[in-house]
């Protein structure tokens, strides 16, 4: 008996910290304990639960956490959380889903109240009726992001170790409808090079920002049309570029005049290199100085946001990063940013703005609860909360500048770079991009390959994108990209 009470005196030492000292009490326990507070200073009565995850790999990070008893709520949110109703020690969303829609997902306790008899036993009395909380429906397809997860889980332990793979470790995908912002996959995966173990990594869609390279080139070309800096079909020399105190600018081979489609499909940069320079006032003098007005980096990033990138996505997460934006302007770097060589995105952003181009100029908030419901007595479920589609900009009067960047990665599949997807019964239309990033060390280049897709190109009804950050073997996104669209496809068909 003096170990036990020994045992919870310290228990109950916690500094004004909450604890635990005892669960799982009966009524009659819960009565004796709530009438001899006053004797109890400190503790009290209270109901507690416990989540279960029935999946604990797949989307766990996600799904988010929750907090447990003892550590209650979170300070940043205390005084906001106890004026809502919580008390210090409640169990709360402490990230992911479980954060953002804590309020849904927490139901609410009953209420009782004690009166005594003459004899002084205690009646118990239900004052308020409490409920469950609300069940959310996601837009996931749990098909989709298993196949998807097991896809980009083998493509890293077929190429982690293969030579000129020394950074790569991370791939990440995500498929959205661009028609509401359904997220139907978000999947990534982290290949640990100590253990030699895949981990789950889905939350990296939303939390990492890389350079995306050439996929960026489909928000160069509507920059273009949006500022008037080049006319329907217009076709530039693609030669290189010389700019004095620059190294060099050019495409990966010299690709004679060509037209913006062409550019689009071929993946030119010097295209690209053009219209920053027109953006940016810019008159170019081979081996001389480029003197731009700097205002052009403002005008690039406003284009590429009204897009998806480089902005919030409005996801419905607490939290998701929102990327580099570099500070230092030079021509050569404005030049850079064209082709997605300056700033960084997230894969989410990445779809945003494919789901952008396709949907012809809307930006879709991506959504991954759809709405939360309730099961009456007879088991029927009730919709208590939607979460409907949103659209954060819409820029679909630059009619001409999405034709022109929808038939050019149309172009891409058909007769240009994305030659996996070519002949597709899909008709998808897509991108590739490269972006450089070097190991100074070595001066060895372990690029960040990527790909963007919407499909059919004629109506879609889904948009792909893919990272896979440093890897200098074949593209990962490139190779899988046929599979994950025909799996969609093979489940929803072309209706």
């Amino acid at each position: 008996g003096l170990l036990k009470a020994k045992l919870y005196f310290d228990m109950m030492n916690t500094y004004g910290k909450p604890t635990t000292l005892l669960r799982n009490l009966t009524q009659e326990q819960a009565s004796l304990l709530a009438e001899n507070t006053s004797f109890l200073r400190g503790v009290k009565i209270t109901s507690d639960w416990e989540r279960e995850y029935t999946d604990d790999i797949i989307f766990r990070q996600v799904f988010g956490s929750v907090s447990t008893s003892h550590q209650g709520l979170m300070a940043e949110y205390a005084t906001e959380m106890l004026a809502q109703g919580y008390a210090n020690d409640s169990r709360v969303g402490r990230s992911g889903l479980e954060q953002q829609y804590d309020q849904l997902l927490r139901g609410l306790d009953s209420s009782y109240s004690i009166t005594y008899d003459e004899s002084g036993n205690p009646t118990i009395y239900k004052t308020t009726d409490g409920y469950t909380g609300v069940h959310l429906k996601l837009t996931i397809d749990w098909e989709l992001q298993e196949y998807i997860s097991q896809l980009i889980e083998q493509a890293l332990l077929d190429r982690v170790h293969l030579e000129g793979n020394k950074y790569l470790c991370k791939m990440f995908v995500v498929m959205m409808d661009p028609n509401n912002g359904d997220i139907l996959v978000m999947a990534g995966k982290y290949y640990d090079r100590e253990t030699n173990q895949i981990i789950d990594y889905a939350a990296g869609t939303y939390l990492e920002a890389f350079e995306i390279g050439s996929t960026s080139k489909g928000a160069t070309i509507y920059t273009a049309y949006k500022y008037g800096l080049i006319d329907v079909g217009e076709k530039i020399l693609d030669a290189p570029i010389y700019i004095r105190g620059t190294a060099v600018k050019s495409s990966y081979v010299n690709m004679g005049i060509i037209s913006d489609i062409e550019a689009l499909a071929k993946s030119s940069n010097v295209y690209m290199f053009h219209i920053a320079m027109r953006l940016g006032g810019a008159t170019y003098v081979p081996n001389a100085p480029l003197d731009i007005d700097y205002a052009a980096f403002d005008k690039l990033r406003q284009s590429f946001g009204e897009l998806g990138l480089g902005v919030k996505t409005g996801i419905d997460l607490p939290k998701e990063e929102l990327g580099y934006k570099g500070s230092a302007q030079t021509a050569g770097l404005l030049l850079d940013s064209a082709i997605g060589q300056y700033d960084t995105y997230t894969t989410l952003q990445l779809a945003q703005y494919t789901s952008t181009l396709a949907n012809g100029g809307k930006r879709m908030r991506p959504r991954l609860v759809s709405e939360g419901f309730v099961y009456d007595e007879n088991g029927q479920s009730i919709t208590v909360y939607e979460n409907k589609p949103e659209i954060l900009d819409d820029v679909s009067y630059q009619t001409t500048a999405f034709e022109r960047v929808r038939l050019g990665f149309r172009l891409g599949v058909t007769d240009g770079i994305v030659t996996t997807l070519r002949g597709a019964s899909y008709l998808p239309a897509a991108k590739t991009g490269t972006a450089d990033v070097y190991d100074y060390s070595t001066n060895i280049n372990y690029p960040n390959k990527l790909l963007i897709g919407f499909a059919p190109y004629t109506n879609p009804k889904i948009t792909l994108a893919c990272i896979a950050p440093r890897i200098s073997t074949t593209s990962a996104c490139l190779t899988l990209a046929p599979q994950m669209f025909q799996k969609y496809f093979d489940k929803y068909g072309m209706d």
